[in-house]
């Protein structure tokens, strides 16, 4: 969602600190315990695929060694973290099918595109527009559902209905061993150390 508002944004080379304001960042209240347990395993293996990248792991507290890249699997993490992410952002999934290809929902005249060189170059490349179908399979699969309609998480914390603040985030990787297993029994295991 950020990229799509960047784009429409940003007119230039240059990035103003009054646009940098206009950008749909969720702010840290904004996710839960659960969101960080998706989340973080996801974005561990799409980054951690080096050794070179060994200190940024510990330092995330994995033990293990790097990941091995696979494009199939990494298509796969990817399509779940933008379905997740477009429903933390209160999108429908008729929403986030417009935001992916606008003429699919409005016909092939529709003046607007949004991921054109993304979808021109799977085309080209795959016969098809992979990301779409992965990423509305994915919302599918996680039966997901669009949180916070009215475009506004509170900045504080939110401890009586569970939501985390800043403070409560950091403990994710304190007495979990495994972060991954409730979403992702896919995923080896993450050794997270304090």
């Amino acid at each position: 969602m950020l990229d799509y508002v960047a784009r429409g944004k940003v007119g230039g080379a240059h990035l103003n600190f009054f646009i940098v304001k206009q950008f749909a960042v969720l702010p840290p209240s904004a996710f839960e315990k659960r969101d960080v347990e998706f989340i973080f395993p996801r974005v561990a293996e799409l980054t951690y695929t080096a050794t070179d990248l060994k200190g940024f792991a510990e330092d995330l507290g994995i033990g293990r060694a790097p990941f091995v890249w696979d494009e199939e699997r990494r298509a796969h993490l990817r399509a779940e973290l933008d379905s997740y992410f477009a429903a933390m952002y209160g999108l429908t999934r008729d929403e986030l099918r417009y935001t992916l290809d606008p003429a699919e929902t409005h016909g092939a005249d529709f003046p607007a595109e949004t991921f054109r060189l993304v979808k021109a170059n799977e085309m080209k490349r795959l016969g098809e527009y992979r990301t779409q179908r992965l990423v509305l399979e994915a919302w599918d699969r996680l039966d997901l559902q669009p949180r916070n309609r009215d475009g506004r998480y509170e900045a504080g914390p939110r401890s009586s209905n569970g939501a985390a603040s800043p403070a409560t985030l950091k403990p994710i990787c304190n007495g979990s061993s495994d972060a991954s297993s409730s979403l992702t029994p896919a995923l080896p295991p993450l050794v997270l150390q304090r």
